[in-house]
């Protein structure tokens, strides 16, 4: 019986040593940032204030974070890839709490070494949820906000543009894949110490 009940707890354990592995050797799925600096484009791009750019905007900044493998660089990726997004155009900002994020083909897109998109591919929209003439082009350059309700411009659009490198700045392993290593290496513990324990060889003595 208690051999029994030993090799059950052995099967366990083998199960928590290599279930980590087998999911570790999977294509591993990280938090991937990629960051945006770049200066207001000069005339004719309007810099504010303008519309919903209530101060001159010099430098636009902002992040685009993906949910993709961490390796090789070049994935494919959309718009159900992005965990989060905001960039801050001085006192506006579109982020993925105010706006609705959306892709134009051609996609999906594939990531670069130092940008989220490559040649040839099309690019990412976030429409302005208060506004929906108001929205902003994510693309390999850089960014753009289009104002279409304003009639003040040429052909009734106002266009903020920044157009700079992308960087890649940070790949963080998911929780979740730290957790199942982490049990992995737990479960070889218990089992180097459950080969160093003495055997107990003793049995009750019959009357």
């Amino acid at each position: 019986m208690i051999d029994l009940r030993m090799n059950a707890i052995n099967r366990m354990l083998l199960v928590f040593v290599i279930a980590p592995f087998i999911f570790i050797a999977r294509p591993a799925k990280a938090t991937v940032i990629y960051n945006l600096t770049a200066p207001c484009s000069p005339p004719p791009f309007e810099c504010g204030p303008l519309g919903v750019l209530t101060t001159q905007v010099t430098t636009v900044t902002g992040s685009l974070t993906l949910d993709i493998p961490i390796s090789p660089i070049a994935q494919q990726w959309d718009a159900s890839d992005v965990l989060a997004y905001s960039f801050t155009l001085d006192s506006f900002q579109i982020t993925d709490a105010n706006s609705s994020l959306s892709n134009v083909a051609p996609s999906p897109f594939t990531t670069a070494a130092f940008r989220p998109f490559s040649a040839g591919d099309g690019f990412l929209v976030a429409t302005y949820d208060p506004d929906h003439s108001v929205f902003l082009n994510i693309t390999a350059g850089g960014v753009n906000l289009i104002q279409e309700s304003l009639t003040s411009c040429d052909l009734g659009t106002c266009q903020t543009q920044a157009l700079a490198p992308w960087s890649r700045v940070a790949v963080a392993p998911e929780p979740a894949s730290l957790l199942l290593l982490g049990s992995g290496l737990a479960g070889l513990g218990l089992i180097r110490r459950k080969k160093r324990l003495p055997v107990n060889t003793k049995t009750k003595a019959k009357n």
